[in-house]
């Protein structure tokens, strides 16, 4: 195909020359700008050292304050192993005065027997429930019973059969309130509680009380 003649009369517009530089920033586009991660510190330079040095010391610190953090932790006030043996003494105690307020032969046996059973099961809801408001779970029916003795049951038995029952049953008391006074010393001194000790006191005092009306009977 024969090229076309220009047009008569038709004058090409003149093409604007092209400037130094009007276009490198396209050809340079590579140069100019710095891959993803150029501008980190390299893993020598005193930048990357000062970096690792503080994470190393950032996590020592973390370690440090998780370590103090489980040494210091609120513990409960109280020594529960202690005072669950408590309240199991009482529960035994209380149970063993039961059969007493009825089967005992003297009065003052029976009064001192009654006595017993209401302050120490009175006592023992009150350490119960404070043990619960130091999030202590309450113990079990069987937890409670776990001290009970049959030989004492036994030996009562034959005590009544052999006429020395009421004997027999404020002997039994008076050993067990010696025990019990004993627990309630070492529980107050383990317990830091202000009204853990209190009733810890409380129940030491009616213990006392107890032991002493124990001798009325003889």
């Amino acid at each position: 195909m024969p090229p076309q003649q220009p047009t008569p009369g038709y004058t090409p517009a003149p093409v604007p020359p092209v400037e130094s530089g009007q276009y490198d920033f396209i050809m340079n586009y590579g140069k100019n700008h710095r891959s993803f991660g150029s501008g980190l510190p390299t893993p020598g330079s005193a930048v990357s050292r000062a970096l690792i040095f503080g994470g190393g010391v950032l996590a020592l610190i973390i370690i440090a304050w998780l370590f103090f953090g489980v040494l210091l932790a609120k513990k409960p006030p109280v020594d529960a192993a202690a005072w669950i043996g408590i309240v199991q003494q009482q529960s035994e105690l209380a149970r063993i005065s039961q059969d007493p307020v009825r089967q005992a032969t003297g009065e003052p046996t029976q009064n001192f027997a009654e006595t017993t059973r209401l302050t120490l099961l009175s006592d023992q809801q009150l350490l119960l429930t404070y043990l619960q408001q130091q999030g202590i779970k309450k113990p079990s029916n069987s937890v409670l019973a776990a001290k009970k003795n049959t030989q004492t049951d036994t030996d009562l038995q034959t005590a009544q059969t052999n006429g020395v029952y009421d004997q027999t049953y404020i002997s039994v008391a008076t050993d067990q309130l010696a025990a019990y006074e004993q627990a309630l010393k070492q529980a107050f001194t383990s317990s830091k509680g202000a009204h853990g000790r209190q009733l810890l006191s409380d129940a030491y005092a009616h213990a006392q009380l107890l032991a002493q009306q124990s001798k009325q009977t003889e």
